[in-house]
């Protein structure tokens, strides 16, 4: 393949990680509003009580706020390294058999994402398809929560399939960068 059209490639191939990276920011700040809001709704709650109200549906408006948080969340800490790894297996397999695990399981976790996006969206839209509302006395239609979850789950596909991608064509992977590389000899080793 001539240099030229290599570079281009590598331009796109940028170009879309930029904009993965962008659309993750964007999945992370929605999570931090949902997250505000969930605290924001309970508190409501709380007060209402102690001042002998209520605040209508708060309950079930936090529960569809807390999932939206934890979808949207899902590719925002899986980027910035922060989701919990055990690692305990990988640090005693060789350098080739790591690479060989991780490509394995990068490449399960994105087809179980890809297939969690897809049922969720599905859902959605049998939702909005038949009018499904939730039974709170707050009536909200079922499909925009499920939109979130939709999202956030296929943000999290696309940052998977991107870090499976990066695993096949050679690269180390953003993740074992710092997880792998860190302690070839695993958490044990350094203790003794």
């Amino acid at each position: 393949m001539p240099s030229n059209q290599r570079s281009a490639g590598v331009r796109k191939v940028g170009a879309l990680r930029r904009l993965l990276h962008l659309t993750c920011g964007f999945s992370g700040a929605l999570a931090c509003v949902f997250l505000f809001l969930t605290g924001a709704l309970i508190l409501s709650q709380v007060v209402a009580r102690m001042l002998g109200g209520m605040v209508p549906s708060a309950i079930d408006l936090a529960a569809f706020c807390m999932a939206a948080s934890t979808f949207l969340g899902l590719a925002y800490t899986f980027r910035d390294r922060a989701h919990i790894r055990v690692l305990l297996a990988l640090h005693r397999l060789p350098h080739r058999g790591r690479r060989i695990a991780e490509t394995f399981n990068f490449a399960a976790a994105t087809l179980l994402f890809g297939y969690l996006a897809y049922m969720l969206g599905d859902m959605a839209w049998v939702s909005y398809d038949f009018g499904d509302m939730s039974i709170g006395l707050v009536p909200v239609p079922l499909w925009i929560p499920q939109t979130a979850l939709t999202f956030g789950a296929g943000v999290a596909t696309a940052v998977l399939f991107d870090e499976t991608c990066s695993l096949v064509a050679g690269g180390s992977g953003r993740f074992n960068e710092v997880d792998l590389d860190a302690n070839p000899g695993g958490p044990v080793s350094q203790e003794l």
